[in-house]
Formats: structure tokens, C-alpha cells, sequence
């Protein structure tokens, strides 16, 4: 009867972990346009110039995170608290995890 209570106990932190791994998985996807969510999952080293959107305030300190911990040229949009940026789509995901970036999309203007 132990046995069976241990193994109850471990299945459901199996069970729960998984559940926030899938939860967390899915709060990323959704902060991207449909164009990039592909390139995210495969993580391309090709380069992709996407426009993000940050929280209100935001726009310095993602600024400055993207060229400290990526070694990225990010610059401002003309609206405010839009970053252009062109970045390897190996690092979409990443950016997209950040708290403070609030969407991700390609920049048709390049194109």
C-alpha cells in the first residue's frame, strides 16, 4: 500500500509538471504572428527582422537586453513601444519569453 501511495504521489508531480510545461509552451506561441511561430519552432539560424511590442515603459530595458545578452542592433519604430530588430529565428522563442514583450511579428517592410 506504500508503494502504491509513492507511486500516486510521484505520477502526479509527473502529471503537474507537465501540465505547466504545456501551459507555458502555449503562452509564448500566442504572442507571435501566425508568419513566425514556424520559424520559432525550428529554431532557423536564418535571420528574421520582426517587429516587437513591449509593456508600456518597457522599450529601454528590452533595448538594452536584446544588445547585452544577444549582441543584437535593435532600434525604435516611429509608434511607441515598437522595437525593430533582426535576429536568427533560434532566438524568437527567447525574446518571445520575456515578461515584457507583449507580441512578435515579422516586418513586411523589409520584403
Amino acid at each position: 500500500m506504500r508503494n502504491l501511495a509513492i507511486v500516486v504521489v510521484v505520477a502526479s508531480l509527473f502529471a503537474s509538471t507537465a501540465a505547466i510545461s504545456v501551459k507555458h509552451q502555449r503562452r509564448w506561441t500566442e504572442k507571435f504572428d501566425v508568419s513566425l511561430v514556424q520559424l520559432a519552432e525550428q529554431g532557423s539560424a536564418d535571420p528574421v527582422r520582426a517587429v516587437i511590442q513591449v509593456r508600456s515603459g518597457a522599450t529601454d530595458r528590452v533595448m538594452s537586453h536584446l544588445v547585452a545578452q544577444h549582441g543584437l542592433k535593435p532600434a525604435r519604430a516611429n509608434a511607441s513601444d515598437l522595437i525593430v530588430v533582426q535576429l536568427p529565428g533560434s532566438l524568437l522563442r527567447s525574446v518571445a519569453a520575456e515578461p515584457d514583450v507583449v507580441h512578435l511579428s515579422s516586418d513586411q517592410s523589409s520584403r
